[in-house]
């Protein structure tokens, strides 16, 4: 449903827990002169690299060695503190009470009808914008980042399911998610980040890891980028370049800090529904540099996903000289379907080394890293090594879900979880399939609902199909499943059964193992384009038998590989005994037009009266994939990959092998694919894919082994950037020796929809884009379309016009939903 993102930390060299072994604790209280608690507060030693930050109750701790100290409290809003005092041997106590920051005026004068001053000083600050994003080259630093996310309302029951958890307790408010990370950061210019974890707690899970990367926010660059979710575009920074354009800006006064003078600036969006900041930033004067943030995102923000999303930021200066992040508090909130929650996303920065010496392996592929010791640190060591003291209501979440977590060492205590979560509910087998888990032994066998898994079509006639998947996990994150499939049509009497075994395992890369046999029916398209649920009411309501099928004895065996540097390969050999099927029931019809009825034959090619004549394939397959400078994050037992923003290449090619156990067939068909998204900052994200291919030889080649693209002749529209919306299933099948196909969509991302008074309260975004087909001596095929995404939500409209080879063209208009693809998607 709702999914709050938030990335990940790491450490290096030198463990902090052996740093932290001879120092003093020194905790206190950060609060208002009314005594209430100020959350987040930053306190650092003067002069030094030490800091951490308040928790939500304004409670703090800092561990030093013995000696005097100055340090110093603040927040955004309030005047900074500064406290002497002198560790010893024991732990010691000190208090913060913050005042209301006094903001003076100065020399400045507001003028009526005058340009607010405020202007002056930000276009000084944008003008130094460039020079403080590169200021620092290389720098590294010690991280803690903590993530919580509080469950505030809920509702009884949702889609038919009870809400219960596992510990029974019926209290409105919950803590969902918790965990704490300490690591180690280091950049470098032009290497980017690294992390490297040293402890990571995930409350009630031992065996899990937490999040490892902060992901500091930079209101330095031109676009904010957050989580694609929130908005695909990013957020207009109040530094920009033509940050003027977007914002209004009020000086609010000015107060001095360490002989500088700092500028509070009020930001202001010139126009609601726009992907705008509103709040407040500090500037220091002279060096035009951030002191400190306050700003807020809402739904008139063009914000998805959340109601609204607080960032709040300090920076102090590091030993050298520059303003560096200290801390960074991220605080979300939502509410959507009876659900409320609300959290925070804490990110503490400390002892800074700005240009360290860095070695050849300091940067790599790898950007985060969690030591193999990382998740298995105590409590009482927990306790030592957090920056920021936890709250009661903390303390009690991770007693309780670590009580929990032992009891499901108890194999009649997870018998008991087992019986309630294996009910049999009428939902659960007719909408959302039916989960039968047996925790004890890591066990889960999960039904496919009847709603995709019975149909009628004119070959089968009425059709019921039983697909179960049977999983289970093995030590060293081996995986075995097993996916039986029996299907019968009442229709022609045939009962096909067919099953597939795979076996993932393998460190660091994943690797599977896969063999498969049986009969069983397939379409002519092996990418499945007609789904039983879609030809179901075609055919019943409207006459149009739309799936076109066969049936097959199959055996086949693959493995697939990652093999780093973005490169994963899979090979395969898979041998059919091919039998062509024909309409068994033509005359079943619900429609009110009976005149109206345009059943066709099971033979994809209308205009063709041949029938696909019996034969036997074998196919050996290889697919090479890669995506240029791919980067990884290591946990202790696997390595997985993560996008950098690169295309990604798909090379693929087939080779039918004649005269070898009987096979009929003889050619070589290969294919290059490339796809990406090109993010355009305000102006939205250009999707891209990209595809070249056909036959080196063709001797002999049946139409199941024809080059098919995937056409779609009904209203709900097919896979985006895969699909020609307007084309027959089977129109555009090609044997060509060369063809080229080109998917383009521009999602402006509402930018240009944020224009209109009596919409833009929508959030509605405006798509345009094209199909193209080129083929060597079948003629061209192109649509174009204009459409509108996030109609209620999940709903998108594609306006389409096409020309096919003959020089035909037509319109049409295609729907898509969001979240129901199950229902149209095909084993």
């Amino acid at each position: 449903m709702t999914v709050l993102c938030a990335t990940l930390f790491v450490l290096c060299n030198i463990s902090l827990s052996h740093k932290k072994a001879y120092a003093i604790p020194l905790t206190g209280k950060v609060v208002s002169v009314a005594g209430k608690p100020i959350p987040f507060a930053s306190i650092t030693v003067k002069g030094g690299p030490q800091g951490t930050t308040a928790n939500a109750e304004g409670d703090y701790r800092l561990d030093l060695p013995p000696g005097n100290y100055t340090l110093i409290c603040g927040h955004v809003g309030y005047r900074r503190t500064e406290a002497r005092i002198t560790l010893t041997a024991a732990p010691q106590r000190l208090d913060f009470t913050l005042h209301i920051q006094e903001l003076t005026l100065g020399e400045v004068t507001i003028r009526p009808g005058g340009e607010d001053p405020a202007y002056a000083i930000m276009r000084k600050a944008i003008a130094r914008r460039n020079f403080h994003r590169s200021r620092v080259g290389s720098w590294s630093c010690d991280a803690y980042v903590k993530g919580l996310l509080r469950l505030a309302q809920y509702p009884k029951s949702f889609m038919g399911q009870k809400i219960a958890f596992e510990d029974a307790d019926t209290a409105r408010e919950r803590i969902l998610y918790l965990s704490e990370t300490i690591a180690k950061v280091r950049y470098k210019q032009p290497e980017g980040q690294r992390v490297e974890v040293v402890s990571t707690r995930v409350s009630g899970r031992s065996d899990a890891f937490g999040l490892g990367s902060p992901q500091p926010i930079s209101f330095y660059e031109e676009t904010v980028r957050l989580p694609a979710a929130l908005n695909p575009r990013g957020f207009v920074s109040p530094l920009a370049d033509n940050a003027i354009y977007f914002y209004r800006y009020r000086y609010q006064g000015a107060f001095a800090e360490d002989g500088r003078l700092v500028n509070r600036i009020q930001v202001i969006p010139k126009r609601s529904y726009e992907p705008l900041f509103s709040g407040y930033i500090q500037i220091i004067e002279e060096e035009w540099n951030i002191h400190s943030v306050d700003l807020l995102l809402t739904k008139s923000s063009q914000m998805e996903l959340l109601d609204t999303l607080v960032v709040q930021q300090t920076y102090a200066p590091a030993k050298g000289g520059p303003y560096m992040l200290q801390s960074q508090a991220l605080l979300p909130s939502f509410r959507q379907f009876g659900f409320q929650a609300r959290g925070h996303f804490i990110s503490v920065f400390s002892n800074y080394v700005i240009d360290p010496a860095f070695t050849a392996k300091s940067f790599g592929r790898t950007i985060l890293r969690y030591d193999s010791a990382s998740n298995r640190r105590s409590s009482d060591e927990w306790n030592r090594l957090r920056p920021i003291p936890l709250l009661p209501e903390e303390q009690r979440d991770y007693l309780r879900k670590d009580s929990l977590e032992r009891r499901r060492q108890d194999p009649q205590y997870l018998d008991s979880l087992d019986r309630v979560q294996n009910k049999i509910t009428f939902s659960s087998l007719v909408l959302t399939g039916q989960n039968v888990v047996r925790r004890r032994d890591s066990t889960r066998l999960s039904i496919n609902p009847l709603i995709n898994n019975v149909g009628f079509n004119t070959v089968e006639g009425w059709m019921a199909r039983l697909v179960a998947t049977l999983t289970k996990d093995l030590p060293g994150r081996r995986r075995l499943t097993l996916v039986p499939v029996l299907r019968h049509g009442f229709g022609n009497g045939r009962t096909n059964l067919y099953a597939s075994l795979r076996y993932r395992y393998g460190a660091g890369f994943a690797r599977e193992l896969r063999l498969s046999g049986g009969r069983r029916v397939l379409q002519y398209n092996e990418a499945n384009p007609v789904s039983l649920f879609s030809n179901t009411g075609n055919t019943l309501f409207f006459g149009n038998n739309f799936l076109k099928i066969y049936e097959a004895r199959t055996a086949e065996v693959s493995h697939s590989a990652g093999l780093g540097h973005g490169l994963s390969l899979q090979a395969g050999l898979q041998y059919q005994a091919r039998h062509a099927l024909a309409n068994t029931d033509t005359s079943r019809y619900w429609g009110r037009y009976p005149s109206k009825l345009r059943y066709t034959s099971n033979w994809p090619l209308a205009a063709s009266s041949a029938v696909m004549p019996d034969h036997q394939a074998l196919l050996a397959t290889l697919s090479l994939t890669w995506r240029p400078g791919s980067r990884y994050i290591e946990f202790p037992d696997r390595t997985i990959t993560v996008s950098n923003g690169s295309p990604l290449f798909v090379f693929s090619y087939t080779y039918g092998l004649p005269e070898i156990l009987g096979s009929d067939v003889d050619y070589g068909r290969w294919r290059l694919t490339v796809r990406d998204d090109w993010p355009l900052g305000l102006a939205g994200t250009l999707r891209y894919r990209l595809a070249t291919g056909g036959f080196t030889h063709q001797p002999r080649l049946e139409f199941p082994d024809f080059r098919h693209f995937n056409g779609n002749q009904v209203v709900k529209a097919g896979e985006y950037l895969n699909t020609f919306q307007l084309a027959g299933y089977y129109a555009l099948a090609t044997r060509d020796r060369l063809y080229a196909e080109a998917h383009l969509e521009h999602d402006f991302g509402g930018a240009l929809t944020n224009k209109l008074p009596l919409i833009r309260k929508l959030n509605l975004r405006l798509l345009t884009g094209a199909n193209v087909l080129m083929t060597s001596s079948s003629g061209h095929y192109a649509e174009a379309f204009a459409g509108v995404d996030n109609l209620l939500k999940v709903f998108r409209l594609d306006f389409l016009y096409a020309r096919d080879p003959t020089g035909s063209s037509r319109t049409g208009i295609r729907l898509g939903v969001r979240g129901v693809d199950a229902f149209f998607q095909e084993d």
